[in-house]
């Protein structure tokens, strides 16, 4: 699934067959019936759908026969996307409909939910739009309240915007096509988002309000790009060449119709492939240029065909008649019109029956057959005459929605006018309010300076004698209060210093706790950690200089041998003390997994499955926290026969020193070689962690053969050293200072190496604070 996803489908076949051949070996069916249906998923994606049906149907026959309900749920569910893919609407719906049945047998609520997904999606695309609706809002009511399938959520949310669209309430389908986009966006879900955006710019085009739709279709093409998503970029690039098609636009609309092709023809989706190659005929049609399009119709038929799609096949031999009749190629035209009208009935498509009588009609027209022009055109007729009962039904709707809209909007207007009025009205009453409130007040201000400027004289008499008397008392409260104040001052002195003595014998209490559960931690870390005999095993020469920023580390060391191969790697996980030692231990039992029981011994896989684990492993509650927890490693595999060294990196390079050269093809940099001729070559890794990061390539794997004749030591070392602050000008220790120092010690034992790093890293503290976890792993070979 890995390989599949990240573009390697030849290597993910190769995986599987292996996983097959095991599990055919020691009997294990329910591993036989997984692979083999993964294997069919391969192929699914690869776009051959002929040869997955067979593999589905395969492992179907396993699940069953060991009676496995969630595979049976599953498989059932992968046939009716293939019949689904293939225009063959009632055999999807009918293996879509017994998924549904298994997994609510067993109350799988996931499983569920997506079938009743799936069978709405049927409906709409039979026009049954009140059953789509009613299965869509099913489904959502269930995924609402599963944290782990918020995204399909959306995805559903989506859906019912598309069945609003269809009935004409375009209020509605925009309100929902937001409503997912903002849903995908708080999720942070990538490539998800570019459904509701293309949505919402397949709305504006139908309005030809093409600015907008061009806008949304730039906003999906910039998400497709961040999330390096090649499939959702080439679907995108299809609506943006039919938009400029439509416009008359042929250059632009060339540019990424080619684009678009270029893009399905690189990741091998065929059904993506056909349409593309659909649209590009379609331009050519528009500019003119016929045998340019039939030339491109035949590629989608070819195409079509190869998928086994009966209802694309149909709308493609429609298409090519139809270019064929404005070539004058009448014969060539008839046989394709018959077949389209042939397959059109298989599936009963009533649409496509229509378009491929009235290009019967056309054909025998212009051949001079009137009785069969005249057959065809009457069933035509016929198909219409239904349609347009499904067509006033629509436009009933349609008029519905738009009164409905029409009616809130004059309701909103009225209200507004009428609160004008009244406005108006409240206005006017206060206007007289206060003409006469102002005579009122000119009058009793009138008597009111008559009144004070008697009332004055008088006052200012009183108002000597108040104020001396007023001096003397507030003089003599400013004592007694002041006095309060020291003795209040005096006993809050006493609570606080009473306050402080409780305060410190709980955080000393505290202290102690926590100290003891560290030093417990501690010694669960280094329980889980290789033992000493391991390393012996790999080399009796080696050293591990260790120094955690707290008592319990973020970096880790990991070493096992078996078979012809010693595995062993140094990593630096996300942060340090307690976080970044429960990193460790997830790391660690991931590989012990890995390595250690699925015998995984080439560095590149290793780390890619690492990857996998890590981001699972903190996805499962918490979606955003993938974004920020993660390792950087150094992982190294090596042969005891062969002598050969293999390496992968993330975030970390391996130091290698040596008074010999490393071979020519091994990429690698010679950093400094000291007095004795001993050089440190640096041979780097990738630039991502093992973890969720913008950069999700495979991981490169370098192969290193090891000079036989001299010793070679090996360093693989974490960025704590190196960022220590110290020394005189309280500076990083620094990369480069670390090295040299690395190589002027390679030539001594490795406890005189372990003391000179010990002493040297003490010394450049010189009693600061360390700032990070330092991990160094020496290893003579």
């Amino acid at each position: 699934t890995y390989l599949k996803k990240n573009g390697k489908p030849h290597e993910s076949l190769e995986i599987l067959k292996q996983c097959l051949e095991i599990s055919k070996k020691i009997n294990y069916k329910s591993g036989v019936a997984w692979c083999t249906y993964q294997t069919g998923d391969v192929y699914d994606f690869g776009g051959n759908l002929s040869y997955a049906l067979e593999l589905y149907f395969k492992s179907l026959e396993i699940f069953k026969e060991i009676g496995e309900s969630k595979g049976i749920g599953k498989v059932l569910n992968a046939i009716g996307t293939v019949y689904d893919y293939q225009g063959d609407l009632e055999l999807a719906m009918d293996y879509y409909s017994q998924s549904l049945t298994v997994f609510r047998t067993i109350n799988d609520l996931r499983g569920i939910a997506d079938q009743l997904n799936n069978i709405g999606v049927i409906h709409y695309l039979k026009g049954n739009y009140i059953d789509a609706l009613d299965y869509y809002y099913q489904s959502a009511a269930i995924n609402e309240k599963i944290i782990s399938s918020r995204h399909v959520y959306a995805i559903t949310i989506n859906n019912i915007g598309l069945v609003y669209d269809a009935l004409g309430d375009m209020l509605s389908a925009l309100d929902y096509y937001n409503k997912s986009l903002q849903l995908f966006e708080s999720l942070n879900f990538g490539s998800g988002i570019i459904m509701p955006l293309n949505n919402l710019g397949d709305t504006y085009l139908k309005q030809n309000d093409f600015s907008k739709a061009l806008d949304y279709y730039t906003r999906s093409v910039a998400v497709c790009e961040a999330n390096n998503d090649e499939q959702g970029m080439a679907y995108t690039l299809e609506k943006v060449c039919s938009l400029y098609t439509k416009q008359k636009e042929f250059k632009e609309a060339d540019k990424y119709c080619s684009l678009c092709l270029e893009s399905y023809i690189e990741i091998g989706d065929k059904h993506g492939i056909a349409l593309s190659l659909v649209s590009n005929g379609k331009l050519n049609e528009e500019k003119g240029d016929y045998l340019s399009a039939e030339t491109f119709y035949r590629k989608g038929l070819a195409t079509y065909t190869e998928i086994g799609d009966r209802q694309g096949l149909s709308k493609n031999y429609a298409l090519l008649g139809k270019i064929l009749v404005k070539q004058g190629k009448t014969e060539p035209a008839l046989t394709n019109a018959l077949e389209s009208y042939r397959i059109a009935k298989e599936i009963n498509d009533v649409n496509e029956i229509s378009h491929a009588a009235v290009l019967l009609s056309s054909v025998y027209e212009k051949n001079g057959d009137y009785k069969k022009a005249y057959a065809f055109l009457n069933e035509h007729t016929s198909i219409e005459k239904s349609n347009k009962n499904d067509e006033v039904k629509k436009i009933v709707q349609e008029q519905y929605y738009r009164l409905q809209y029409e009616k809130r909007a004059a309701s909103d207007s009225i209200t507004y006018v009428q609160n004008i009025a009244i406005k108006n009205l409240e206005l006017e009453k206060k206007k007289e309010q206060t003409q006469r409130q102002r005579w009122i007040i000119f009058s009793v201000i009138a008597g009111l300076a008559i009144f004070l400027f008697f009332s004055i004289a008088l006052l200012r008499l009183l108002v000597l004698k108040r104020n001396a008397y007023i001096n003397l008392s507030q003089s003599h409260s400013e004592i007694n209060q002041q006095k309060e104040e020291i003795i209040s001052q005096r006993d809050e002195i006493e609570n606080q210093r009473d306050m402080l003595q409780n305060q410190n014998n709980m955080l000393e209490q505290f202290r102690t706790h926590t100290t003891h559960s560290l030093r417990y931690a501690q010694s669960i870390q280094a329980a889980i950690l290789p033992s000493e005999k391991i390393l012996q095993q790999i080399s009796p020469d080696y050293f591990v200089f260790s120094k955690p920023c707290e008592l319990v580390s973020g970096d880790f060391f990991w070493a096992t041998s078996f078979d012809d191969y010693h595995i062993f790697c140094v990593a630096d996980c996300t942060g340090h003390g307690v976080p970044g030692a429960f990193m460790s231990i997830l790391g660690i039992t991931a590989l012990n997994d890995i390595v250690a029981r699925h015998r995984v011994t080439k560095p590149a896989e290793i780390l890619g499955c690492l990857r996998e684990s890590v981001i699972d492993a903190l996805s499962q509650n918490d979606p955003e926290q993938q974004h920020k927890d993660g390792m950087d490693i150094a992982m190294c595999s090596l042969n005891k026969k062969t002598n050969v060294l293999q390496f992968a990196g993330a975030g970390i390079p391996l130091l290698v020193a040596t008074n010999s050269l490393l071979q020519n093809n091994v990429e690698c940099n010679s950093i400094v070689t000291n007095e004795n001729n001993f050089s440190l070559f640096e041979i780097k890794g990738d630039i991502m962690p093992v973890g969720s990061s913008p950069r999700m390539q495979p991981f490169t794997n370098k192969t290193i053969p090891l000079p036989t004749t001299n010793g070679v030591y090996l360093y693989l070392v974490t960025d704590g050293f190196q960022g220590q602050r110290g020394g005189e000008q309280n500076k990083k220790f620094g990369v480069k200072q670390l090295r040299n120092l690395l190589l002027t010690n390679a030539n001594l034992s490795p406890e005189l190496q372990y003391n000179t790093l010990n002493s040297t890293f003490e010394e450049w503290k010189n009693g600061a604070e360390q700032v990070d976890d330092v991990t160094i792993l020496g290893i003579k070979l």
